[in-house]
């Protein structure tokens, strides 16, 4: 699904995040992928979401900025193999 961010508590760790449909739903900043930094999150940024319902109403899961999906491509790598990469390809 596709939303943008509505509201933030970065005391709390949540949000709610704005559906295309005009409903929202709340977002935990557990559930932010690909490294996002929950503290860099601005109202109005685009996400792309899984929706979940829960025992406390529906709910956000794996969370991406549309943004990063769009600059990534089909291909995603995660930090370790970055890392691994990073230091098997170093001069010794």
């Amino acid at each position: 699904m596709n939303g943008k961010i509505k509201t933030i508590s970065k005391q709390r760790g949540f949000g709610f995040i704005r559906k295309e449909n005009g409903e929202d739903v709340f977002f935990h900043r557990s559930a932010l992928l690909n490294g996002i930094n929950f503290f860099n999150l601005r109202e109005g940024d685009r996400v792309e979401f899984d929706f979940k319902e829960s025992e406390k109403g529906p709910r956000a899961e794996n969370i991406i900025l549309a943004e990063q999906k769009e600059a990534q491509g089909p291909v995603t790598t995660n930090a370790l193999d970055k890392l691994k990469r990073f230091f098997n390809t170093r001069p010794r």
